[in-house]
């Protein structure tokens, strides 16, 4: 990283996943950057935030006052989706670097942060870590050198038990699995450079028929490029996250959890190798990743591999999941 002068950084929201991955991450680079102000709703978050924090911290119960009212340069932003919108246009208007994790609710107001954000002058990450894992950027080489030739299908392949965290509405359930999506359809997306065409969602659950906790998620693509999701949320004590690679010169499987990957192409060859995401692990993998690739976009003043334009793709796919769920139909995608 650069020895620029420190970037002072307001934490929208202070909740379990702020605390596990922000809040570490940043004292990892301390010499780079400075938590000045933290927004919480609850007294007992900003009680812990002070604590945390100790006196050289600004608190403030309501995120747009911190936005307006405090001197800082960039705000990572961990709310509710359904308030994420608000936060990040006020954000935006302020002229701040943007760290915001996805989805995003409110589709007017989604599709408006990102047309501003597309042309926008300081840095806007959404945070779709699986992207910067060194494993992804190993496979994104293989592809530009050539050695797996057109990239034909990719596959991703979760397997957890996080349904049992799932709401037993089934409104409530569905939206869910739509926005655990995100972060795997977005790894889908990297692969081409294509626009989406169709999506079709097929899934059902072992309690009741709708109501989804396994199933996939299939995306064609203009190129003739295929993606597919294929998740069961009802594996107990197991958690595997894959994705495989297919060209036209040769296939390519991945742990996208150990960092391990093998190579095979069409003429019997392979290679295999282990490239791990830093530890510990910050939440998730690739938290640790995202984070610093959202301060190094600020020292160089360009944007991350997951701005607003890479992410319009997901925000449009997310659209077309949703509908799937809804109307048990193929959507096409315009």
């Amino acid at each position: 990283m650069s020895s620029k002068s420190k970037i002072n950084i307001g934490l929208i929201g202070l909740g379990s996943w702020a605390k596990k991955a922000y809040v570490p991450a940043l004292a990892e680079i301390q010499d780079f950057v400075s938590i000045k102000a933290v927004a919480a709703k609850s007294q007992k978050t900003r009680d812990l935030a002070k604590n945390i924090f100790k006196e050289n911290i600004l608190i403030f119960e309501d995120y747009e006052n911190l936005i307006k009212n405090s001197q800082i340069d960039a705000v990572m932003i961990g709310l509710p989706r359904k308030i994420t919108p608000d936060a990040t246009k006020i954000a935006l208007d302020k002229n701040l670097n943007i760290f915001v994790e996805p989805p995003f609710g409110s589709q007017n107001l989604s599709d408006e942060i990102l047309k501003i954000a597309s042309s926008y002058n300081k840095i806007f990450h959404v945070d779709v870590e699986l992207r910067y894992l060194p494993v992804i950027t190993k496979c994104l080489d293989l592809i530009n050198s050539g050695a797996l030739g057109k990239v034909l299908k990719t596959s991703v392949i979760l397997e957890c038990d996080w349904f049992q965290h799932a709401s037993d509405d089934v409104k409530k359930t569905n939206e869910f699995v739509k926005g655990l999506s995100t972060w795997y359809i977005d790894l889908i997306d990297l692969f081409s450079n294509h626009n989406p065409k169709r999506i079709d969602v097929f899934g059902t659950s072992e309690n009741q028929i709708d109501q989804i906790s396994f199933g996939n998620v299939l995306i064609e693509y203009s190129d003739n490029y295929i993606g597919e999701w294929n998740f069961n949320l009802n594996k107990t004590k197991i958690f595997n996250l894959k994705l495989n690679l297919l060209g036209s010169k040769g296939q390519l499987e991945t742990n996208l959890l150990e960092g391990t990957y093998t190579f095979n192409n069409n003429k019997n060859d392979s290679s295999y190798g282990t490239i791990k995401a830093s530890s510990p692990t910050l939440g998730f993998v690739g938290m640790r990743e995202s984070i610093k690739a959202f301060i190094e976009a600020i020292q160089n003043g360009e944007q991350s591999l997951s701005n607003a334009t890479s992410y319009n793709n997901i925000h449009i796919l997310l659209n077309g999941i949703s509908k799937s769920i809804e109307t048990n139909q193929s959507i096409k995608i315009n």
